[in-house]
């Protein structure tokens, strides 16, 4: 069965703010990430404290790397 959407694959976590989530287009196409967005939710909180609006294009069955950024300093993602 082939997948429809992205999927996170992974969620990176090192010491500080270094962290990454991982995804994986397994769709047959590439995908524009425009309209997509990470967002964060803090301590059990219902509402995003931070919203991340990413750009670029996922390829068709790639993983890519989103690294953690300042919001102010949004990049594209980066095959890996």
């Amino acid at each position: 069965m082939a997948a429809t959407d992205l999927i996170i694959s992974e969620y990176i976590e090192g010491s500080s703010n270094n962290k990454a989530i991982e995804l994986y287009n397994g769709t047959g196409t590439a995908i524009n990430l425009t309209g997509y967005r990470i967002q964060m939710f803090f301590n059990g909180s219902t509402a995003a404290r931070l919203t991340i609006n990413l750009s670029g294009t996922v390829a068709a069955a790639t993983f890519t790397s989103l690294p953690n950024r300042q919001p102010t300093q949004p990049s594209l993602p980066k095959r890996i």
